[in-house]
């Protein structure tokens, strides 16, 4: 040890801004073809052989027999030994493998017992991905279907009123929804977390530049926006529950306000999507006589045929036909190609 540290301090020791000298630079080749560093078992080893155990992304995902014996830790010997070829950069293949390893860890799901190690790694792996100053496509499109990310969890309100799409379990980027989307699809589309969004300006880096961020999304193939059968299908699900949570919501003013809200979200998201005309079609078929119109002063939710935009108020037959609540009314499109125009209308259907 005693040579090696001699090695070490003296003799490839340079000034201050300078480079090694011809002799140095000698010396540290003989030096990376020498099997003088110690593992974990005290087998002998060259130095290019080890990872870099200041790096906490590789600290954090191999096994301890990757890097040098304890005692070749400490700040001057990492220094001397990346000189003499330590791996200290994670390749875009060692990426890949960091992912389809917490893949595998996660397969089974996430319990109380792997979770905090499996979302340590998939951030830490994440920002490393971030941090890149060069998008690599081809890296890229390879993770995009590894499910190495944690769902991002909804509030529990809303989990009462229907689980989560793919709770509990690790998702790829691949078509997955960003998280603040939620209310449109959390029962249909697996959400990411903000941490793993690219577009986030708070996992951003300022010398990697907005512009790659945004070829690192394509590439990763998230989802801006919910697709619209997802958007259709979640309202289902999410009504068909509510309509059985009827009295809990009367009695919850804070509950009947959320989901006010929710409605209204979803509501206008609809009316922005109704210049399509299959997306209309397609709505009206399968949400015409769902109860999915929330009235909020009743606290109750009933099917767009009983409901009209236009109604005397001698004319409502409560809940069999009711006026659209005002604060929906901008909602014209989407109330258009599913709720009643007027009295006359509504009398037809019902006989019908």
């Amino acid at each position: 040890m005693a040579h090696i540290k001699y090695t070490r301090d003296d003799l490839l020791t340079k000034p201050t801004g300078g480079s090694f000298n011809e002799v140095q630079e000698d010396l540290i080749s003989i030096l990376k073809r020498v099997e003088f560093v110690p593992d974990i078992d005290g087998d002998l080893r060259i130095a290019s052989k080890f990872r870099d155990p200041t790096n906490e992304l590789m600290r954090l995902m191999l096994a301890d027999s990757e890097f040098p014996a304890t005692e070749y830790k400490d700040k001057k010997w990492i220094f001397f030994l990346r000189i003499i070829g330590l791996q200290t950069e994670i390749t875009p293949e060692m990426t890949l493998q960091f992912a389809n390893d917490i893949e595998l860890i996660g397969r089974n799901g996430i319990t109380t017992e792997n979770e905090k190690d499996l979302k340590s790694k998939s951030k830490l792996l994440v920002d490393h991905i971030f941090s890149q100053l060069e998008v690599d496509a081809n890296m890229l499109r390879s993770l995009n279907t590894i499910k190495f990310i944690p769902t991002h969890t909804i509030y529990d309100w809303k989990s009462r009123i229907c689980s989560q799409a793919n709770e509990a379990e690790l998702i790829s980027f691949c078509n997955s929804t960003l998280s603040y989307k939620q209310d449109l699809c959390w029962t249909r589309c697996s959400l990411i977390p903000e941490w793993a969004n690219p577009l986030n300006h708070l996992n951003q880096y300022h010398y990697v530049g907005m512009k790659k961020y945004e070829e690192m999304f394509q590439h990763l193939k998230i989802l801006e926006e919910p697709e619209f059968r997802d958007v259709v299908r979640h309202v289902q699900n999410i009504c068909d529950n509510m309509n059985a949570l009827i009295p809990t919501i009367q009695e919850d003013e804070h509950l009947a306000s959320r989901i006010e809200t929710l409605m209204t979200k979803i509501y206008e998201w609809l009316h922005r999507k109704m210049n399509d005309g299959s997306n209309k079609d397609s709505m009206k078929r399968t949400l015409y006589e769902k109860p999915i119109m929330f009235l909020p002063v009743d606290k109750l939710f009933v099917p767009c045929y009983r409901v009209a935009i236009h109604l005397k108020e001698e004319d409502v037959i409560k809940p069999y036909l009711v006026e659209v609540p005002s604060k929906y009314a901008s909602f014209s499109i989407y109330l258009n190609a599913l709720v009643c125009k007027d009295r006359l209308m509504f009398v037809v259907l019902f006989m019908y």
